[in-house]
């Protein structure tokens, strides 16, 4: 999701684990020794009541070893989020923008949705809460209407979005798939439409949020969100294990809290327009800091290395 301010929980940076190899080195050596450097993990015990920048409860256990060299081949995968990352908007709002016009869905339920997220970018809510609540509110809009209706709809929304996503991401997944590394594209946004932007750039492989049906109908409840806490990277980790790929080897794409989880487990995360509290995140873990112009050129070092 489009980055905002996190409410200034990231703002303290605490219990820096310390480096897995002491020595230090700089950005002109090898980039096979600068993407497996040691990565220091800010945390806070601000965000969700535990000790952790959201998403990184796991971060303490993480360590990449140092100049790591391979004489064979390891299978390695790239977690790709959608909204602000692949395309500048977020394609579930848009999807629920759609649903308001066409009377598809719970119009309170709606503003719910729309009001969650206008808090946060206002700060009066953080980045966890958001999503709690536009979940459910997500959830409650879609109660009682057909399966098949939101379908219809995501489909046509996405022929409305497909021309706006960055000029970078076709070539990004074709660069991938030549590599043999496989695109895993993983967004907060509904499955309905995540499909449909996977399968219009030829990748089989998806995941969005996942709404319960039931007789043809929505239930109103969500079955899972992958911007909660732990969602992303339990989907990256089943993924990854289910082709044997090794996580050290492989890249994550994101520009926000969501991410950071992912971005932490892989050993090439980019950081992809990130705003100040991700940014700075990023610098204290010296993970790279890309945007849509140099984005491939990134990737083409993280392959590389």
């Amino acid at each position: 999701m489009i980055e905002h301010e996190l409410h200034g929980a990231l703002q303290r940076r605490l219990d820096l684990f310390e480096h897995a190899n002491s020595g230090e080195h700089n950005l002109d050596q090898s980039y096979s020794n600068y993407w497996f450097r040691s990565t220091t993990i800010a945390r806070t015990g601000e965000i969700s009541g535990g000790a952790c920048v959201w998403g990184l409860e796991h971060a303490a256990s993480l360590r990449y070893d140092q100049g790591m060299t391979y004489d064979e081949p390891v299978a390695r995968v790239a977690i790709l989020d959608v909204d602000g990352t692949m395309h500048p908007r977020s394609i579930g709002l848009a999807l629920l923008d759609e649903m308001g016009r066409r009377g598809l869905g719970r119009p309170d339920a709606i503003a719910a949705v729309m009001t969650a997220v206008a808090q946060l970018r206002a700060g009066s809510i953080d980045f966890p809460e958001m999503v709690a609540r536009s979940t459910a509110a997500y959830a409650a809009a879609l109660a009682g209407a057909e399966q098949a209706a939101l379908t219809a709809l995501a489909r046509e929304t996405w022929q409305t979005l497909r021309g706006e996503l960055f000029a970078f991401v076709r070539p990004l997944i074709a660069r991938l798939m030549e590599a043999g590394v496989a695109p895993y594209i993983v967004s907060s946004s509904p499955h309905e439409i995540v499909a449909l932007l996977a399968a219009d750039l030829g990748v089989k492989d998806c995941d969005g949020s996942r709404f319960a049906v039931r007789g043809g109908r929505y239930t109103g409840d969500c079955h899972s969100m992958p911007g909660a806490l732990g969602g992303k990277l339990t989907l990256l980790r089943q993924f990854a294990a289910a082709r044997g790929a090794s996580l050290s080897r492989s890249l994550a794409l994101g520009n926000g809290p969501g991410d950071i989880e992912v971005l932490a487990a892989v050993g090439r995360p980019l950081v992809f327009e990130a705003g100040p509290p991700l940014s700075a995140i990023a610098r204290t873990n010296n993970w790279p800091q890309v945007n849509r112009i140099n984005v491939l050129d990134h990737v083409e070092l993280a392959l590389a290395a």
